[in-house]
């Protein structure tokens, strides 16, 4: 085989390496256009799905703090609670008022209060 005929081989060789290499390249392309549009379908969906799923969030949030209640139910809580401290002050209560300071001054501070004079002028 001469030195030209080698010469052509070669090229017919690199030329079948480079169709070759381009037909490669052109399946590349391909499959990347495509893996490319699945991922933006899969990110147009999650987009869609993640929205709808932070309007029912907002939505519920909104409802439950924006849900104020009567004035009965907020009223009702607070008489029961008046008549209930009303009712065990007149059922617990030991002693007269005096008696009762003087025992709370005494158990304070361990020593005796001075007297009080008991009132007289109730105006």
């Amino acid at each position: 085989m001469g030195k030209k005929q080698k010469i052509m081989t070669a090229i017919a060789m690199a030329a079948e390496g480079l169709e070759m290499a381009a037909q490669l390249l052109s399946t590349v392309q391909n499959r990347s256009a495509v893996a490319r549009k699945r991922a933006e379908q899969v990110v147009s969906n999650l987009r869609e799905n993640t929205s709808d799923v932070a309007e029912q969030l907002v939505d519920t949030v909104s409802k439950r703090l924006h849900r104020k209640p009567s004035a009965m139910a907020r009223a009702l809580p607070f008489a029961a609670g008046v008549g209930v401290g009303v009712g065990a002050a007149l059922l617990f209560a030991p002693m007269p008022g005096a008696r009762m300071r003087a025992n709370l001054y005494k158990s304070v501070t361990g020593s005796h209060q001075p007297q009080e004079t008991p009132r007289t002028d109730w105006r």
